[in-house]
């Protein structure tokens, strides 16, 4: 579901920057969710080759930018097999990137799937009790009494 979910945020991100910005031709929707689902699948199979040696060089320092970089980089290879998609420059390309990726840490944030819960990459609804706190130690959450002292 959460891939399903993206895939359509994804689009209407393209198409909706296509709509504003006059550098980016999308013809209709049904071709920005093909966009979305190439994105996907070239960021699968062959991002990992492109984003690999960019986060040796950075140490990886700079992951989430290299990200963003690879990605504008598989949607100027998308403009240049597809007629129905133009994006003229490299710039909008990258506010493409940035806008879908930001996009997708929203969707993670609001519908986080079941491996990001069990990393505790994001909070769970268990986390957010009104009268306990929850205190970590390693990789083990272990819930603590809330006594009404603000002293700790």
């Amino acid at each position: 579901m959460n891939l399903i979910l993206h895939l359509l945020l994804d689009a209407a991100v393209i198409f909706g920057l296509a709509y504003l910005m006059p550098q980016v031709d999308v013809k209709n929707f049904g071709t920005a969710f093909l966009i979305a689902v190439l994105l996907g699948l070239l960021n699968f199979f062959v991002g990992w080759i492109l984003t690999l040696p960019l986060n040796l060089v950075t140490f990886f320092l700079l992951t989430g930018l290299v990200r963003i970089l690879v990605t504008a980089v598989l949607l100027k290879v998308i403009d240049k097999f597809m007629d129905s998609f133009t994006i003229q420059g490299f710039w909008p390309a990258l506010v493409i990137a940035v806008a879908v990726a930001v996009a997708g840490m929203l969707i993670d944030r609001q519908a986080p799937s079941e491996r990001m819960q069990e990393t505790r990459a994001v909070a769970s609804l268990s986390d957010t009790q009104p009268f306990g706190a929850y205190t970590a130690s390693g990789s083990v959450a272990a819930p603590v009494r809330y006594s009404g002292d603000t002293n700790r």
